[in-house]
């Protein structure tokens, strides 16, 4: 079963709390540099645990709201 890219809405939560990327990993207790990957798309893929803790400081209920499905493109 095919994958379906996604993009992490990472910065625009990030900025609307008013947080530094490197604020909100310490908050959250991830690296720096893997927000830093995952703002820039550099990443295939975050652990959820990371996900939940990025949430929960960004203020977002539900974890999943910090993903946004992308269309795929035809080749």
């Amino acid at each position: 079963m095919p994958m379906t890219p996604v993009v992490l809405r990472l910065r625009y939560f990030r900025e609307r709390a008013g947080l530094s990327q490197y604020r909100l990993a310490r908050l959250a207790e991830v690296p720096q540099s893997t927000i830093s990957r995952l703002e820039a798309g550099k990443t295939p893929a975050i652990d959820l645990r990371q996900l939940e803790r990025l949430a929960d400081v960004l203020g977002v209920r539900r974890p999943g709201d910090l993903l946004v499905r992308v269309a795929r493109r035809k080749h």
